[in-house]
């Protein structure tokens, strides 16, 4: 099976694909625009692997981003844009179902042990447009689209744990999260791309980690997305709860701080109409004196591959 990311993505536009040829990417980022998104890596699985190497797909429910663009980067008589951005998934291909978020584990995992982890899709639009303002050319309403960069790849680490012997358990996991921004105009109109593997962008790129999400060997409904050709994937029966990474600042964690955060990323989850559910986590947090870069919350994608 031969699946190219950008081809088969519904949201990439002429003007990204262009963007991408156009620019004088380095090798890696050459390689990125035509790799073969999940063909089966070339790895022989040794004796003894707790987990066999493969992918990961996973679904944005809700995602939120603090984004901040110095005015210097918007041009002449721009205002400087600072805001917290809500975000959801939008998926990669009709072969994958609705998965946006596509993690590589590139090892093969004993449990305990460390193992590097790399992003190869990624696929997220903002909940609504934002809106530039001041008198110069860029101001208007534009729709965020995040993808990977092409030139700095996303790369992690996790280690995975069991509590049954191997059938299920938990992971701890970071990730560096290096994005490609389309801010694509409302009205119509050329793209613009801020590619932060390049651009100097404030918070980028991103830490994000996630603590005791739960995974499982087997999934939890016939129509979650797997790979068999191409290593071993695992399933997340409870939403994974990502928070940008403190510890890569140096500020102190508060634990505090952390389960309140992550209790408002769970009810943000829920859906629309549910008692439990909040509409506004900024305003929310900000309630309690909270002020979180980033958040977000994933579910197993859906959609079984056959192979």
């Amino acid at each position: 099976m031969n699946i190219q990311y950008v081809d088969q993505m519904p949201t990439a536009t002429a003007a990204r694909l262009n963007y991408l040829r156009g620019t004088s990417l380095n090798a890696d980022g050459m390689e990125w625009l035509q790799r073969p998104l999940l063909a089966p890596p070339a790895f022989d699985v040794p004796a003894g692997v707790d987990i066999a190497r493969g992918f990961d797909f996973l679904t944005t429910d809700v995602a939120f981003q603090h984004i901040k663009v110095p005015a210097t980067l918007l041009g002449p008589g721009m205002e400087p844009f600072d805001e917290v951005v809500k975000f959801h998934g939008t998926p990669l291909s009709n072969q994958t179902g609705n998965a946006e978020t596509i993690m590589e584990r590139l090892e093969d995992v004993h449990f305990g042990s460390t193992v590097r982890t790399q992003l190869v899709g990624f696929g997220n639009v903002s909940a609504k447009p934002i809106t530039l303002r001041g008198s110069g050319t860029m101001a208007g309403e534009y729709q965020i689209y995040v993808t990977l960069s092409p030139t700095s790849a996303s790369f992690g680490e996790a280690v995975y744990r069991t509590v049954d012997g191997g059938a299920n358990g938990w992971v701890d996991s970071r990730v560096s999260l290096t994005p490609l921004f389309e801010l694509r105009p409302v009205g119509g109109g050329d793209s613009i791309f801020v590619d932060t593997g390049v651009v100097p962008l404030p918070g980028f790129p991103m830490g994000l980690a996630s603590d005791s999400g739960r995974w499982s060997r087997v999934p939890s409904h016939a129509d979650e997305v797997s790979w068999h050709a191409a290593g071993e994937s695992l399933f997340y029966p409870e939403p994974v709860l990502i928070l940008a990474d403190q510890q890569q600042s140096g500020e102190p964690l508060n634990e505090s701080i952390r389960a309140t955060v992550k209790d408002v990323l769970r009810r943000a989850a829920l859906p629309v109409g549910d008692p439990g559910h909040v509409a506004d986590v900024p305003g929310e947090l900000r309630a309690n004196s909270i002020d979180f870069s980033a958040m977000c919350a994933k579910s197993a994608a859906r959609f079984r591959i056959i192979m």
